[in-house]
């Protein structure tokens, strides 16, 4: 045998091997296929053309940074799901696919929990020592009530880096197990890392409450509706993201802040965005809608909550909105009409409950005391008045000793309350 014929023999023969072990040379059907366009109805002109050429590039080379930076700009526009697969695709055959496989699950965070918390526990293989992993774990385990595993996440979180979001998770997680001594503990360590976070003031009210510190628990969620929005924690994975422009979300967050405020006029600057950024998207248009009712031009709202209601009919926050408004403009009856498609759509909303039981009082007193009680059973501290006109109903109706309870129970959470201390006068109580 020749020595070139044996080299050659030798080479067929690593082929087959290789081959039939799986570790030759991959097939190119083996790489991630190129995806459709998603529908870009929903974006304005600019954005369509970034998505676009952002495709285009990824059909010349579809190599990681052409996934990669196909998915950050679908992530920041709201296409998620698109997002998350165009990351994974990124992840394929890199030796640090922690980043990517973490923004797939944030991109799918608010679509597919199950999801999300999959690929985030994917990510942590990977690499453990992100912040952002725990925190998110932690959120996510949470909301699926298994506060054992929330409360391990957010420990992990504090041991990489301390931080307000991690102890706040924590504490909140320790109440939901009834360990409130230990969660008051945490919430003050939490206040050493950022002093004006509304939710850490709500989770205190909460754990306070549940201690039976009733002033201590006013004074919080007095606090709490004082101070800004969570600002969370910097994510340097996400602010690679956010270079693409400012994502939908961030000016939703940012909307909602301003709301809590009482910043109305700025509020509605940034719900313009809202609406420039994605016009088929309801919320812009829903919080557009909220903030005009809170300026107080209710035309305006009416017919904004219509315009959503049009695209969306079961939009209960828009139905919400627009029964407020018809109460203000003093049509009751189609108020409460526009109030029991709400509820009929969403039984526990909190905000349909309460505008439905402070209207129906006059009408059906049985019904309104219903309605109000349910709204202190799955909200007690959001609609402080809700107990003041709980407590008159109950007056109405000849049960004074429910009547007093009430109004005791009003002027512990807030014994400032002038209406509730003229009641209990007037009570005996």
């Amino acid at each position: 045998m020749s020595p070139a014929f044996s080299s050659l023999a030798l080479l067929l023969l690593l082929a087959v091997l290789s081959a039939f072990m799986g570790c030759g040379p991959k097939d190119a059907d083996s790489r991630p296929v190129l995806p459709d366009l998603p529908d870009l109805e929903a974006v304005n002109e600019n954005v369509r053309k970034v998505i676009k050429k952002r495709h285009q590039s990824l059909a010349e080379s579809a190599s990681s940074d052409s996934w990669r930076r196909y998915a950050r700009v679908l992530h920041v526009h709201g296409f998620l799901k698109e997002a998350a697969d165009a990351y994974l695709a990124a992840a394929k055959d890199v030796p640090n696919a922690m980043p990517d496989i973490y923004l797939a699950a944030l991109a799918t965070i608010d679509i597919d929990r199950g999801r999300s918390l999959e690929l985030l526990r994917s990510a942590e293989r990977k690499n453990p020592k992100y912040l952002g992993l725990h925190l998110f774990i932690g959120r996510l385990e949470a909301e699926a009530g298994d506060h054992e595993a929330a409360l391990l996440a957010y420990g992990k979180a504090n041991q990489l880096q301390p931080t307000a979001v991690g102890y706040g998770g924590a504490a909140r997680a320790l109440s939901n197990l009834d360990r409130n001594r230990e969660a008051l503990k945490m919430l003050k360590i939490a206040l050493q890392y950022q002093k004006f976070d509304s939710r850490i003031y709500g989770t205190l009210a909460q754990v306070q409450a549940r201690l039976g510190n009733t002033i201590e628990s006013t004074w919080a969620q007095k606090l709490a509706s004082d101070q800004t929005a969570t600002t969370g924690f910097p994510d340097p994975l996400m602010s690679l993201v956010a270079k693409e422009g400012e994502s939908f979300r961030a000016i939703e967050s940012r909307v909602e802040g301003l709301v809590n405020a009482r910043r109305y006029t700025e509020a509605l600057a940034d719900c313009e965005q809202l609406i420039v950024l994605r016009p088929e998207d309801p919320a812009g248009l829903r919080f557009k809608a909220g903030v005009l009712f809170l300026l107080g031009r209710y035309p305006m709202a009416y017919q904004l909550s219509n315009e959503v209601l049009s695209k969306h009919p079961k939009d209960v926050e828009a139905l919400v909105t627009k029964a407020n408004v018809l109460e203000k403009l003093g049509k009751s009856a189609g108020s409460l009409t526009t109030l029991e498609r709400a509820l009929e759509l969403e039984p526990d909303n909190p905000r349909a409950l309460y505008l439905y039981g402070f209207q129906m009082g006059p009408i059906d007193m049985s019904t309104g005391i219903e309605k109000l009680t349910r709204v202190l059973e799955l909200s007690p501290l959001t609609f402080p008045q809700a107990r003041f006109f709980l407590a008159r109903l109950h007056q109405r109706q000849g049960n004074l000793k429910e009547a007093k309870r009430v109004i005791q129970e009003a002027l512990r959470f807030n014994p400032q309350d002038k209406a509730a201390m003229a009641l209990s006068v007037e009570l005996g109580s």
